[in-house]
């Protein structure tokens, strides 16, 4: 990715614009005063948006500086474990399949055993959690301090809220919401020590929803509760909680593929009560439905490296934006009309867009 890709994002645009409608506002008002609407507008914004932009460039030194990130056995969390390694920090790789060498675990330990350190975790085990913190703590350097933690690990499952089972809810959360929730706490004292960073990976279906997504959209509104709170308590501590909403990079990760789909369809229609699969539509339905969540897994961008360079700004951006959002344009538009305009205008897209997928 060039420099100009990674400068001209989508949130470094969104607050330029920003930063616009304010001057236009501004220099509305001073009209009122007979002064030059134009000359106002042209100065405040350049003065705003400019210094802004000044500030987001701003990076701390990445020195003695070390990252757990969870969820690295594969997509966003195998690549920022790589990226961040090159950047600098010392790496601590939280893998699901580290004790059994899975292949991402596997290749992780081939880099650098001396700065990128590969660790069993799967963040619904407290008794991981408690390991990988200990081997953290007798890691560090005297010279070094734990300054981030990505909060990237996660699993997806579909299904309506008819169709899934209370254990498949409790296991979603488990991982997307407790899990996050207990490596942050485990983090903490120890980040805050370093006035360092928590960045929790929600999704742009954290803020917004669609049919067939509630189990995991459910933990993502969760996630940005969490953050959103979490980031008032830290304030006092110099610690600053980011927020990355990725769009849609189905294709480029292995959280939602066509083994994962197959697994959960043949979960769902096993468990589910014969009323319900009569009240929808019976087999015929429901093998529609299933044939549209396999098309799925390869939609949406291959490219991880927009939400690596997000999670990279977060950890090193010296003023850090409180949320970040690496989506395509037409998410981005959807996102914030789901967020700005009334429910029934998000409730109707949103319906229309899944009928037409023949829902």
């Amino acid at each position: 990715m060039s420099q100009v890709a990674m400068f001209f994002t989508i949130d470094r645009i969104s607050r330029v614009v920003f930063w616009l409608c304010v001057s236009g506002v501004i220099s509305t008002l001073a009209s009122v005063f007979g002064l030059d609407c134009w000359a106002v507008f042209l100065t405040s914004w350049c003065l705003t948006a400019g210094t802004y932009l000044v500030l987001s460039s701003l990076r701390v030194s990445t020195d003695g500086k070390a990252v757990l990130v969870s969820g690295c056995d594969s997509g966003f969390g195998h690549a920022a474990a790589l990226h961040l390694h090159k950047k600098g920090f010392r790496v601590f790789a939280g893998c699901l399949q580290a004790d059994t060498n899975g292949e991402g675990a596997r290749k992780l330990k081939d880099i650098d055993p001396e700065r990128l350190h590969v660790l069993q975790l799967d963040v619904s085990k407290q008794d991981d959690i408690n390991q990988a913190l200990k081997f953290v703590s007798g890691t560090l350097k005297d010279n070094e301090v734990l300054w981030g933690v990505i909060n990237n690990a996660g699993i997806a499952i579909y299904g309506a809220v008819e169709w899934v089972s209370m254990a498949s809810f409790k296991r979603v959360c488990d991982v997307n919401l407790f899990g996050t929730v207990a490596l942050t706490k485990a983090c903490l004292p120890l980040i805050r020590k370093a006035k360092g960073r928590v960045v929790n990976v929600s999704s742009a279906r954290g803020r917004m929803t669609s049919p067939l997504g509630t189990t995991y959209e459910a933990t993502k509104y969760a996630i940005e509760g969490f953050s959103d709170g979490l980031r008032k308590e830290m304030k006092a501590w110099g610690v600053d909680v980011c927020i990355i909403e990725p769009g849609n990079y189905v294709a480029g990760t292995s959280v939602y593929t066509e083994k994962v789909v197959d697994a959960v369809s043949e979960s769902l229609w096993r468990d589910m009560d014969d009323g319900i699969k009569e009240d929808y539509g019976g087999k015929e339905t429901f093998d529609r439905v299933h044939a549209i969540q396999k098309a799925i897994c390869t939609s949406g961008f291959k490219d991880l490296t927009p939400v690596v360079a997000a999670m990279d700004d977060s950890l090193t951006q010296r003023y850090p934006h409180e949320r970040y959002q690496p989506m395509g344009i037409y998410l981005y538009i959807i996102t914030f009309i789901s967020q700005h305009f009334p429910e029934w205008v998000s409730d109707y897209i949103s319906l229309e867009i899944l009928m037409k997928k023949g829902w």
